[in-house]
Parts: structure tokens; C-alpha cells; sequence
């Protein structure tokens, strides 16, 4: 489950460096390094939010022993993964050292040990309950008249 809490923490400093850019987005050095990215902005945009959310999705799921999870997480990071080494404007050891966290995570959620808790053999854990986190999903798009 640490695994699944550091990608929480994780998706949790992406919503935050995501909304600051957002929010200084006409500031002249943000404008500057969004201009070169090798894509359109609202591709980028959409494959950044579409990764947090995917990311926070697959953690609650490790949370609650769903092996669909696991490889959701393996194929998305691969996704990611390459459209990062096509866009992006650093240099490719920088991409290189951005794959540690998804290759760290990708081997620890197919060790024995978590095959056997993602199998329901393994000890289980105390976890956030799926439909704790749906209702208040639910709860905040009724609130938002959505």
C-alpha cells in the first residue's frame, strides 16, 4: 500500500505544479517553456490530467487489491511514457531519470508478495474504500449542480 500512497502524494504535486501553470499561464517565462513542448497545448494539457487521473484511479485500485490496476498503471506509464520522449523540450536523460518512479512502481506491484495481495491470498491492509471515494465524487457533482 506505501506504493499506492506515494502515487497518490505524487498525483497530488502533478494537480499542484498543474494549476500553478495554469494559473501564471500568460506570465512571458511560463508562455517561454510551453513553447517548447513539441505538441499542441491542448494535447499536452489533456495527456497530463488524463496521467494524474489515471495515476489516482490505479492507486485507489492498488488500494483495494484490484488487480486491473496493476496493468492499467504498466500500460498507461508505457503511454506516457513515450508521448514524455516525444514532446518533451529537456534532454533525454532528464526524461530517462522521470522513469523512475513508474518502472519503481511497475516492479513492486508484480512481486510475489504483491501478487499474492492483489490475488487475495496476501494480508490485507487497511484501505480507502472505493465507494467512500464515488460518493463523495457523487456528493461534490451534486453540490456543483452537475
Amino acid at each position: 500500500t506505501t506504493i499506492a500512497w506515494v502515487q497518490i502524494a505524487f498525483v497530488g504535486l502533478g494537480v499542484i505544479g498543474q494549476v500553478t501553470i495554469l494559473a501564471l499561464f500568460n506570465d512571458p517565462n511560463v508562455q517561454d517553456a510551453l513553447a517548447k513542448i513539441h505538441a499542441p497545448l491542448a494535447l499536452h494539457f489533456t495527456m497530463t490530467f488524463a496521467t494524474l487521473a489515471i495515476n489516482l484511479t490505479c492507486a485507489i485500485g492498488f488500494l483495494n487489491r484490484q488487480n486491473w490496476a496493476r496493468f492499467v498503471f504498466v500500460v498507461w506509464a508505457s503511454i506516457a511514457t513515450t508521448y514524455t520522449f516525444i514532446v518533451s523540450p529537456v534532454s533525454t536523460w532528464m526524461v530517462i531519470a522521470s522513469l523512475a518512479l513508474p518502472v519503481i512502481t511497475t516492479v513492486i506491484i508484480f512481486l510475489p508478495d504483491a501478487n499474492r495481495f492483489f490475488s487475495g491470498k496476501g494480508e490485507a491492509v487497511p484501505t480507502v474504500p472505493v465507494d467512500i471515494v464515488s460518493s463523495s465524487v457523487e456528493n461534490l457533482a451534486a453540490q456543483l449542480g452537475v
